[in-house]
């Protein structure tokens, strides 16, 4: 597997996490957007994995659905 196929698997694993852990704290992606203060396709593109959120997004998204950063990567 070349390196752009492993980044690319670890970033959809990511953003299954993360759409999973957002689902399990009750919360809607709009919600969530709007917690982050940020639009909405581009929460989007975090939980279906076109970007590679930045750990400050991270931190911000765990905050916001009462997680630890360390949960999106187990």
């Amino acid at each position: 597997m070349s390196d752009t196929t492993s980044e690319n698997a670890f970033i959809e694993t990511l953003a299954m996490r993360v759409r999973e852990l957002r689902e399990k704290s009750g919360l809607s992606s709009a919600e969530v957007a709007r917690r982050m203060l940020m639009d909405r396709g581009n929460y989007s593109r975090i939980e279906t994995g076109k970007t590679n959120p930045t750990s400050i997004t991270l931190y911000r998204l765990s905050q916001i659905i009462n997680c630890e950063v360390a949960d999106f990567f187990k």
